[in-house]
């Protein structure tokens, strides 16, 4: 006997009572069965309270049973049944954390049950537990592609997660072009996404699990979209129902999503006002260094216009000293030029100032003005009055 199995003083009655509970477990599978078919949402659920409710107890430890179980499902002539036994096992597995178990039992019945297309569900289910994200997407979307589970909004969250625990896993940019290959199509992070949005919204449609409004709200945070997130995760937290057993397990999850969501709001919401107060204060310095930066080069202006203007007078003063003819032209000819070119420059500085800038215009800078275009005429016509003596 393992040592996984509690000791029994008769191991025949211990045998025979494990044979019985096999036989109550193949009852509660036909009445199924007959009720539903294999792929819905309501087989989906009623496995999964059979196993919840009677079985997880039953199951524990008891090697001998489940060992009966998995001959059971390979001798069964009924395939549902077969399956189904498969998925009582699968379902108890995952339930108690098992999850290298899954994966067990999928490589053993995977040749078994390749023409069931829940079996594609089911994988994904098994892959995302142990991490392989892509995996999972790429068999949560072949799951969703059947036609009866497409009507499963099990089968719709399971692709959705998929796609979320890709994204937060791996850090995905949901702006990012880079197409992601998956089964034999590529789709871009938003493209993913806007699927997967999809796919929630008409699983909620079809049915109000917590989890389906958990998991829309883990999307919203992928999108940046903290506010429509903390709603959706606070209306999945109030629909959990505190008698499940493990709802203390699932509460704990949820609200760890709902304070990563309130944290990124809030660190959105300081960088959002550090960034006005960085922008007020930039236009407030911005007026300021343009002001003064206006003021400086009026003032340089000025000071290059009068010490200009007084070269130019000191130049056509020295231009009366006896000097040769050649000389004396050349001179003429460079005063005529300068005092052309410093009108070009003075003449609409000037102007500009008096339409454009008037507020900027005091009694200094007028006077300074006035007298450089004076002296640049002044320059003119000295230099052209030397130039035809």
């Amino acid at each position: 006997m393992s040592g996984q199995e509690v000791p029994h003083e008769d191991i025949t009655t211990y045998h025979s009572q494990q044979d019985i509970i096999l036989k109550e477990i193949l009852e509660e599978i036909k009445k199924i069965l007959e009720n539903y078919e294999v792929g819905t949402r309501e087989y989906e659920l009623a496995i999964t309270k059979l196993v919840s409710k009677s079985l997880i107890e039953k199951l524990k430890n008891k090697k001998y049973l489940e060992d009966k179980i998995q001959l059971r499902i390979r001798d069964e002539d009924n395939k549902n049944i077969g399956f189904t036994l498969f998925f009582v096992l699968f379902t108890f597995h995952r339930r108690i954390g098992n999850y290298d178990k899954l994966i067990d039992l999928i490589k053993r019945y995977d040749q078994e049950f390749k023409d069931v297309p829940f079996l594609w569900h089911l994988k994904a289910m098994a892959y995302k537990n142990l991490n392989e994200f892509k995996k999972s997407l790429e068999a949560a979307y072949r799951a969703v592609k059947d036609p009866i589970l497409r009507e499963n909004p099990g089968v719709l969250h399971n692709f959705a997660e998929s796609v979320v625990e890709l994204f937060e896993w791996n850090e995905i940019d949901f702006e990012d072009a880079e197409k992601i290959d998956i089964y034999t199509e590529s789709f871009t992070p938003k493209e993913l996404l806007n699927m997967a949005e999809k796919y929630l919204n008409e699983a909620i449609d079809k049915g109000d699990y917590p989890k389906f409004y958990i998991t829309l709200g883990r999307l919203y945070i992928i999108k940046g979209e903290f506010k429509r997130a903390i709603e959706l995760i606070t209306r999945g937290i109030s629909l959990e129902d505190p008698t499940e057993k493990d709802y203390t397990l699932r509460l704990s999850q949820y609200m760890m999503y709902l304070y990563y969501a309130k944290l990124l709001k809030a660190l959105k919401n300081e960088i959002k006002r550090e960034e006005l107060e960085i922008m007020q204060l930039f236009e407030q310095e911005k007026s300021k260094i343009m002001e003064f930066l206006s003021t400086e080069r009026l003032r340089n202006i000025e000071i290059l216009a009068i010490f200009t203007a007084i070269i130019g007078v000191l130049v056509t003063t020295g231009t009366t000293l006896p000097a040769s003819s050649n000389n004396i032209n050349i001179i003429n000819l460079i005063l005529v030029l300068g005092g052309i070119l410093l009108l070009f420059v003075l003449l609409p500085f000037g102007l500009n100032l008096i339409i454009f800038d008037r507020k900027k215009l005091d009694l200094f800078s007028v006077i300074v003005i006035a007298l450089s275009i004076l002296l640049s005429v002044f320059i003119i016509i000295g230099g052209m009055g030397r130039w035809f003596t």
